[in-house]
């Protein structure tokens, strides 16, 4: 029976630690532990939610395609359904990096005791990227994809208790694996980021409240991102 899953899931699938125990938190539908039980050889996934109305759904799911010895439901609110080291991969996929952020930091023992997050922010990746960095996580990996018009940043992380210094702000808008993408995603990517970020600097210009620092900051990192679009078109 086919597992209907988006690319961005299929993505993050990938990345998971095979033959070990997976968390995916913030479940929804439940498609992403099936297809990790039947085409990737894990043989048990905690699917878990903050709502039953998911966790009913994802049951529906999981019995259709009768998993229900590989796969455990469990109702609660972000990391605080896990025991210490209970999963080796925990996945955050689909919510803001900001919520993020906050599901990691109520829960620091289980989320550093994870071999490896795989977390993908629909928003505020920026912010999700200083918390990981500030707080000694090291980003070992991101994946860039694109579906339609939207772009996704999947970010494999693991604490080592290494927190950074000074932070350079092209990182956190673009990381540090965006030469390992492909070129013409990575160039829309930047394109988008570029323009995106002109408008913020024309519209900082026409405030009343002019912020020198501030509009200095916008312009270094619009320098940094056209700098960085040169990668891929010498």
């Amino acid at each position: 029976m086919r597992v209907p899953l988006s690319h961005r899931l299929r993505v993050i699938a990938d990345e998971v630690i095979i033959n070990k125990k997976v968390a995916d938190i913030g479940t929804d539908h439940g498609y992403l532990p099936v297809y990790l039980v039947k085409h990737k050889g894990v043989s048990k996934v905690i699917a878990a939610d903050v709502n039953q109305d998911p966790l009913n759904k994802a049951r529906i799911v999981i019995q259709r395609h009768k998993l229900q010895q590989h796969i455990e439901l469990r109702l609660g609110d972000g990391l605080n359904v896990l025991h210490e080291g209970e999963a080796s991969t925990i996945i955050i996929a689909g919510m803001g990096g900001n919520l993020i952020s906050e599901i990691l930091d109520n829960s620091p023992s289980v989320a550093k005791k994870a071999e490896k997050l795989i977390l993908q922010p629909v928003q505020s990746v920026q912010e999700l990227r200083r918390y990981l960095l500030e707080n000694g996580y090291e980003i070992t990996n991101e994946k860039l994809m694109q579906e339609k018009n939207r772009f996704y940043e999947i970010l494999c992380t693991q604490f080592r208790n290494k927190p950074w210094g000074q932070i350079d702000p092209l990182v956190l808008e673009i990381g540090e694996f965006l030469q390992d993408q492909d070129p013409h995603i990575a160039q829309a990517f930047l394109r988008r980021k570029i323009r995106l970020t002109e408008n913020k600097r024309v519209g900082m210009l026409k405030s009343e409240s002019l912020d020198g620092a501030e509009i200095v900051e916008v312009e270094l990192l619009l320098k940094k991102l056209k700098e960085a679009l040169e990668w891929f078109v010498k």
